[in-house]
């Protein structure tokens, strides 16, 4: 029964909601809840459950007796170990007031008394067991009526000193000092606290639509949701502009995660009000959850850590509620072994995965690759060197038709395999995930783009890779979206090997025997640069279009500095966030991670080059 009790006020049921909890554990005929009245220091009958009006009329009677909760002699030997006190209650009293025992019990928080517990019984008298059950549930319980204490407390001031004026939350500065209060506590009697930071999904647009005073309606309604889903005694505040933060003690990363999906389903479920009565505008929020001890230590840690999961909401879509990914015990040791590091893309994507470490700390990686392109035979050497380093996982970008057999590697050694990258998928239960984009489609895309270029009108040198599925999926697909205009014609299609000398030679031959040639494509961003430097040193840069693929950060200079034409960004940076990230969360967080996940792609121009090279 007490499990019962705690549970229902760690999921922050009011004080309300508790006592008929409270009455069946403690077989109580009735329970009352005393809560901080408007006179100065008083306590009232707040909330009560099966007290009948004349009960109620007869136990206020009563407590206005009592100067304090203590005086009783029945009380000797237990008030240095409780903060209750049993009565047995006279036969004159018993005809006014119907029970012949009470059970009081002060609720304290901060060495403030906020609130009281009574407890009535009809026939027998309250054990002194009850009152050290009692003290075993007092810390959620006083919780739970501080919430109501410090609330009227911040009433009382009207609102200046601790609450927001505009949606009557708690403010920055509150929230600032809970916060350091909580960890205090949380580090001292070992449980667990956590922070939501919130942010409203594209809420600038709705001040440019519908004007800042709609947009702060939506503040005020988005407040009352949150006060309305988040338990009895955690703190909302309002952290700044569109952004809440929520402040929940005794709640680690599980149970802030409810709270927190609880509020997201509640916004998106909401109906605001947009320009009149008829109008109703939806919207969403973002949330980012971090715990103490679990993600962090300390205040500025614990802070950053559920901003880091709120920009990580975010950037997978808004809508979202993630849990921070930091954690607080050894780090885990990722292997990276892309097809080279020789090739720009790659690094790029390990770029990303350093951005991810920069962000949580608690990861260190191992990097081994073939020291050239497709070096099949390379891969069982590097997977060895993996299993003797004792790694977590691995992750792992090959084309090679043995690389199922060579896996059997790390499969014997039980270390998980996170493939990106690849063009087709991986026949091997034991893959944990697949980061990746579909790479027909790619060349698809870059075929679109390149008609529209060209007016529909024009001949184009295709400049291919090693004869791989990577190569063959994007040219396929770069030749079918070109299907559709007539007028178009691939004039030549050579290998540079992935290589930009080599795509360099290339180019300067074919430039040569085509002399009215309107567009170069290259497979990779590291031939299309070859063919860049072909191009200009025969004089025709600006005459003819080159097109990459890949997104590298050299090729994004280039798009920049006016050389390259464009490049389809595949964000490689950004798969090495997500990759790390998916890890991460399979293994830190042991979630289940989606079998494919995808990585965004765009066309890159002159006039979106900046937006693309922002980290």
């Amino acid at each position: 029964s007490s499990d019962l009790v705690l549970d229902a006020a760690a999921r922050g049921e009011g004080v309300k909601k508790v006592l008929p909890s409270l009455q069946a554990a403690f077989r109580a005929n009735a329970v009352a809840a005393l809560l901080p009245g408007e006179a100065e220091h008083s306590l009232e009958i707040a909330e009560h459950y099966r007290l009948t009006t004349k009960q109620r009329r007869g136990l206020e009677g009563f407590l206005l007796k009592l100067p304090e909760f203590s005086t009783a002699e029945n009380s000797k030997g237990t008030a240095e170990k409780s903060r209750g006190t049993i009565f047995v209650v006279s036969n004159a009293e018993k005809k006014s007031l119907g029970y012949s025992s009470l059970l009081i019990y002060s609720l304290v928080h901060a060495k403030q008394q906020v609130g009281a517990l009574v407890f009535c019984r009809a026939a027998g008298k309250f054990e002194n067991q009850s009152l050290l059950a009692l003290d075993d549930l007092s810390s959620a319980l006083s919780l739970t009526a501080a919430a109501r204490f410090y609330q009227t407390k911040a009433c009382d001031a009207g609102g200046l000193v601790n609450l927001d004026g505009l949606t009557g939350l708690f403010n920055h500065r509150y929230f600032q000092g809970t916060i350091s209060n909580e960890l205090v506590k949380s580090q001292r009697f070992g449980h667990a606290v956590s922070l939501l930071l919130i942010d409203v999904d594209h809420f600038k647009q709705i001040n440019d639509k519908y004007g800042h005073p709609r947009g702060d309606v939506v503040l005020k309604e988005l407040a009352h949701i949150l006060k309305r889903t988040v338990r009895s005694y955690d703190v909302p505040a309002r952290y700044g502009g569109e952004e809440f933060a929520v402040v929940l003690p005794h709640a680690d990363a599980t149970q802030a995660h409810e709270v927190a999906e609880r509020t997201r389903k509640a916004v998106s479920e909401h109906s605001f009000p947009g320009r009149n009565s008829r109008e109703k505008l939806k919207l969403t929020i973002s949330i980012g959850v971090a715990s103490c001890p679990q993600n962090a230590k300390t205040k500025t840690e614990l802070i950053d850590r559920a901003d880091q999961a709120l920009y990580l909401a975010k950037s997978e879509g808004r809508n979202k509620v993630c849990l921070s990914l930091a954690h607080s015990s050894e780090p885990i040791r990722v292997g990276f072994c892309p097809a080279t590091l020789k090739s720009a893309y790659y690094r790029d994507v390990l770029t990303g995965m350093e951005d991810v470490i920069r962000e949580i700390k608690q990861i260190e990686i191992s990097v081994h690759a073939p020291k050239k392109e497709s070096d099949y035979d390379a891969l069982a050497g590097i997977f060895q060197k993996f299993v003797k380093e004792k790694l977590d996982a691995v992750a792992l970008c090959t084309q090679s038709p043995t690389a199922l057999r060579d896996l059997a590697i790390l499969h014997k050694a039980k270390i998980p395999v996170f493939f990106f990258n690849v063009s087709q998928p991986i026949k091997d239960s034991a893959i944990r995930s697949y980061v990746g984009y579909d790479q027909a489609e790619a060349g698809r895309t870059v075929g679109r783009y390149l008609a529209r270029v060209l007016r529909g009108c024009g001949k184009i040198a295709v400049i291919e890779g090693l004869p791989e599925p990577t190569n063959r999926l994007r040219v396929a697909g770069f030749k079918k979206a070109l299907s559709e205009f007539p007028e178009i014609s691939i004039v030549t299609s050579e290998s540079g090997e992935w290589i930009t000398q080599k795509a360099q030679k290339v180019t300067t031959r074919i430039l040569k025997e085509h002399k009215d040639l309107d567009a170069v494509f290259a497979v990779s961003d590291s031939m299309a640069l070859g063919a860049v430097a072909a191009v200009k040193a025969q004089g025709l840069l600006g005459k003819i279009f080159v097109i990459g693929l890949d997104g590298t950060k050299e090729a994004l200079a280039s798009v920049q500095e006016g050389a390259l034409t464009a490049t389809l960004d595949t964000r490689p940076r950004e798969m090495g966030r997500i990759l790390l990230r998916t890890i991460v969360r399979g293994l830190m967080r042991e979630e289940d991670v989606a079998p494919k996940i995808n990585s965004p792609i765009t066309i890159v121009t002159a006039e979106n080059v900046e937006h693309a090279q922002s980290p």
